[in-house]
């Protein structure tokens, strides 16, 4: 059994979701399959934030002290912040985890000063916080690495590598992606309510019509190609009703909408990387 000290760099509210997660007995159970055993520790400079850590984690507000008593060390920071907070740091022999939103292995590498063992930058999203994150990440380590990675990031979600040019794809993706279902979904309930349904029967109709329609993709998602307009086709009859929900959705361009939100998000996740390669 391999045993790891995970450091946390930042207490923010996405560093305190991972960390719930990896301290689950479902998170131990897991790991303990992978052949790992944790223990974590959290810096941060804000004192409160520190006190809703649970007491079985170590907490500093001492980053220097953190890095050297950790082995894996998650970078929780803002990325305008990063360069002050990690300067003077050493990370030499450490995995080092970015959850910085889109900032480049290569701009981690120098905010390290190149002596990591290894980096691994990742992209959650806000649903890790129930542990239903859909979790991307690349790294320059080794297999060894993409198996820890793998390991810790399953804790909270459902976890993929892919190719570190679609990284920004990505963060417009699962990472912003989670704003625009929530909005869809308080469209949902906002009619309803303002229908006569009560406010709690509303979402209830709204989650389960959501969550329903969801898993009925799902069902299919081994198959080569799914093909979601048969679905919409399956629930359309002729001049019934629900034709003229989907004649109005198409005339209003709905689905051209959603794809230009997420081609803006994407947009500007590249524009982030770029100025963060920029200095």
């Amino acid at each position: 059994m391999k045993k790891y000290s995970v450091g946390f760099v930042g207490y923010g509210n996405m560093a305190q979701a991972i960390t719930y997660a990896l301290s689950s007995d479902i998170s131990n159970r897991m790991l303990k399959s992978f052949g790992y055993k944790i223990k974590i520790a959290v810096s941060d400079p804000d004192v409160e934030k520190l006190k809703t850590a649970p007491e079985r984690f170590a907490r500093t507000t001492d980053n220097k002290s953190l890095i050297e008593a950790c082995d894996i060390i998650f970078l929780a920071v803002k990325p305008q912040v990063a360069k002050s907070v990690l300067e003077g740091l050493d990370f030499t022999n450490k995995i080092v985890f970015s959850i910085m939103a889109s900032v480049p292995i290569c701009v981690i590498n120098n905010l390290t000063e190149n002596k990591a063992k290894a980096i691994v930058r990742v992209m959650p999203n806000l649903n890790a916080r129930v542990g239903a994150s859909y979790t991307t990440f690349c790294t320059n380590g080794d297999e060894e690495i993409i198996r820890i990675a793998v390991a810790l990031l399953s804790s909270f979600g459902q976890v993929k590598q892919i190719r570190e040019e679609q990284m920004n794809i990505s963060t417009g993706i699962s990472g912003s992606g989670p704003a625009f279902v929530f909005k869809f979904i308080n469209a949902f309930y906002k009619n309803a309510v303002k229908n006569g349904i009560n406010k709690k029967t509303a979402l209830e109709m709204a989650l389960g019509t959501i969550i329903g329609s969801v898993n009925t993709v799902y069902a299919r998602i081994d198959n080569d190609d799914v093909v979601l307009d048969e679905l919409v086709d399956s629930v359309c009859s002729k001049g019934g009703t629900t034709i003229q929900g989907v004649n109005y959705l198409d005339e209003s361009n709905f689905e051209d909408v959603v794809s230009t939100a997420i081609d803006k998000a994407i947009a500007r996740a590249e524009e982030m990387s770029n100025e963060h390669k920029n200095g």
